[in-house]
């Protein structure tokens, strides 16, 4: 990572203390500094501090990044990115589907909506009532793409008050300003006996993130989150409005909070989620939208078949995306798959998920067809891409930084591989007294050797 792109932890014997306010648990105290992370918009650098009395992250000067006055261009590759690869629907809708109970209809008002994915699988694939706030562009290209209802409001602007079974808000409370305010306002149109649920990076996560910059960067956000919050500032805030019923669950990178003014809501959470809940919902998309919505749900539902090792089916999927890159974006294996770099331009005007699916198509290879030219080309191709993907575009490549590390190990075998099975099908090759076929055995470990230092280094 380019230096200035680095984030840098500050130890215990080099921090400053300073009085920073606190928006989690409204202090002002002396807080000690953590981390210098990079400046979004400039070369420059923003402080964060640990609150001394929550221990949630926040910064000293706070950046905002105006998501209504998002440059055009900007938003519209934001949108590709989010429809194609970075929605995250398995995240909601493994909640929701803790929710759902079919005997018990539940009206769902979701805050900060986004796209209107969750909306969709509550309305469109379970068949009941859904309303989503989304004051950005995304809110209105879901409503017109998944013909769900979002409003263009934010939450203080609707009159409907204690109407809702369910309000939602997935990774929306650290970017409000004051979230004790956000969350007295989202309990304001939830029903007595409702449930409110919300979702945000821990301040945990940071930590077990540390050596890995692209999902440390998504956590942190500069200019996009106000905080990152620890498990004491999400109790303080509730305590602060008098709600004693709640559980607070670790997942993965997130707190996820269910919370209620009734005593047995809670009790009626499925305890976990139906394990093919999205995979469901996911083929739903692929059968019954078009356009961007069809295309991301199509690579995301065949990544789901390869990691379920459904592979026949997978097999029919990888032929339906080559298909789509082929007659969309006029692109072919053998344009894609060239010894010399791709000029950048070219590079950002491919799908997003291309270096993800060449790593699946790679592990399809690996496990069903079984051919080790086209394994060794799909792994290329992969840490090709997210490489490419991980340098252009640091705040998007999330997923092409969790692939990268197997994706050049997969390469790394495949080569071997090739190398054993070439020189068993050329035993000659053994008889070391030969000296010209010696030294093609010599050429052919070093051509593979160029191969993997190309892509890997």
């Amino acid at each position: 990572m380019n230096s200035k792109n680095k984030i840098t932890f500050i130890s215990k014997e080099g921090s400053i203390e300073k009085n920073i306010y606190c928006p989690v648990c409204a202090s002002e105290q002396k807080s000690s500094l953590f981390a210098k992370v990079p400046h979004p918009d400039h070369s420059g650098f923003l402080s964060v501090f640990e609150c001394s009395f929550c221990m949630s992250y926040i910064y000293e000067d706070i950046y905002r990044v105006g998501y209504l006055e998002i440059p055009t261009q900007e938003e519209k590759s934001g949108t590709m990115h989010y429809c194609l690869i970075g929605c995250g629907t398995e995240f909601g809708i493994n909640i929701l589907s803790r929710l759902y109970d079919k005997d018990s209809p539940k009206t769902l008002l979701e805050v900060g909506c986004g796209f209107g994915y969750n909306l969709s699988y509550w309305e469109s694939f379970k068949k009941q009532k859904a309303t989503g706030l989304e004051k950005a562009k995304y809110g209105l290209h879901g409503r017109k793409e998944l013909n769900v209802n979002i409003l263009p409001k934010y939450l203080d602007e609707i009159k409907n008050k204690k109407v809702y079974d369910i309000v939602l808000s997935t990774e929306v409370i650290e970017h409000v300003e004051d979230p004790l305010l956000f969350l007295k306002q989202a309990l304001q149109a939830l029903k007595n006996n409702g449930i409110l649920v919300f979702t945000t990076p821990s301040r945990d996560s940071v930590i077990k993130n540390i050596n890995n910059p692209a999902m440390l960067r998504a956590i942190l956000s500069p200019g996009y989150h106000e905080f990152v919050i620890s498990k004491e500032g999400i109790k303080n805030l509730l305590k602060k409005l008098g709600i004693n019923n709640y559980k607070i669950e670790e997942d993965g990178n997130h707190f996820i909070t269910y919370a209620s003014k009734s005593k047995n809501v809670l009790t009626k959470i499925k305890h976990k989620a139906d394990a093919d809940e999205h995979h469901n919902y996911l083929k739903f998309l692929v059968e019954n939208n078009t356009g961007i919505v069809h295309e991301g749900a199509l690579y995301r539902y065949f990544k789901n078949l390869v990691n379920k090792g459904l592979y026949e089916e997978a097999q029919i999927y990888y032929a339906k995306i080559l298909k789509l890159l082929s007659q969309k974006y006029k692109l072919s294996l053998n344009l894609l798959y060239k010894p010399e770099p791709h000029e950048d331009d070219f590079i950002r005007r491919l799908p997003p998920y291309l270096g993800p699916f060449f790593y699946y198509a790679g592990i399809l290879h690996s496990h069903h067809i079984e051919d080790l030219k086209d394994r060794c080309m799909f792994f290329s191709l992969a840490v090709n891409f997210l490489k490419s993907t991980i340098a252009s575009a640091p705040n998007f490549s999330q997923e092409a930084a969790s692939l990268i590390h197997e994706a050049e190990i997969q390469l790394v075998n495949v080569c071997r591989d090739i190398q054993v099975d070439y020189l068993h099908n050329n035993p000659q090759f053994e008889n070391k007294n030969k000296n010209k076929n010696k030294n093609k055995n010599k050429n052919f470990v070093k051509n593979f050797k160029k191969l993997i230092k190309r892509f890997i280094g």
